[in-house]
C-alpha cells in the first residue's frame, strides 16, 4: 500500500522541470569557478534498467563545454591543470526500488549538485567538500525522459553560472 501511495504521488510530479531555481545565495557560490569535473552516480536499480552513467556524464560534459566552461576528464587532470580548486558537478540518479517499472516507465529521482572545497570559519585549516549549489527533480517516464530532465537541470546550472559570472553579477 505504501509503495502504491509513493508511486501515485510521483505520478503527479513533472518529469522534466527541476523542482525550483536555486536561491541567489546558492548562485553566488558559482562566481569565479575556474573549472569543473563531472561525476554521475546511478544506483543498482538504475543500471539494471539501462541507465548509462557514462553516457549521461558525456552529455553533461558536452553541454557544459558547449556553454564555454572548462571540464576535466578526470580527477588527476583536474588537479594537474587547475590553477585553483575545481568544482565537482555530481548527478545522482536513483530509481524507486519496488516500483522501478510501470508499463515500461521508470520512477526516478535526480539531484544535480555542485561540490566545492570549503573551509570552516572557526578553523580555516579544516577543508571539506560541500554542496554549494543544487537542483533536484523526481519523475516518471522513460530513460529518454530521465535524460531530458538531466539536460534541463544542466541548462539551469549553465544559466545560473552565467548569471553569477556576468559583468557586475
Amino acid at each position: 500500500m505504501r509503495t502504491v501511495l509513493i508511486v501515485l504521488a510521483l505520478l503527479l510530479v513533472s518529469s522534466v522541470a527541476p523542482a525550483a531555481d536555486p536561491r541567489d545565495s546558492d548562485r553566488a557560490t558559482l562566481t569565479g569557478l575556474g573549472s569543473l569535473l563531472v561525476l554521475v552516480k546511478a544506483d543498482d536499480a538504475a543500471r539494471q534498467k539501462g541507465v548509462d552513467a557514462d553516457a549521461i556524464a558525456a552529455e553533461i560534459t558536452s553541454s557544459l563545454r558547449a556553454a564555454g566552461l572548462t571540464v576535466h576528464e578526470s580527477v588527476a587532470e583536474a588537479r594537474a591543470k587547475s590553477e585553483r580548486d575545481f568544482a565537482i558537478v555530481v548527478a545522482d540518479v536513483v530509481l524507486a526500488d519496488e516500483a522501478a517499472d510501470l508499463s515500461g516507465r521508470l520512477v526516478y529521482s535526480v539531484d544535480l549538485e555542485v561540490k566545492q572545497m570549503s573551509t570552516l570559519a572557526r578553523d580555516p585549516e579544516r577543508r571539506s567538500l560541500a554542496v554549494t549549489w543544487q537542483v533536484s527533480t523526481v519523475g516518471v517516464g522513460s530513460i529518454a525522459a530521465l535524460r531530458s530532465a538531466i539536460a534541463t537541470m544542466t541548462a539551469t546550472f549553465v544559466d545560473q553560472y552565467r548569471a553569477a559570472n556576468a559583468a557586475g553579477g
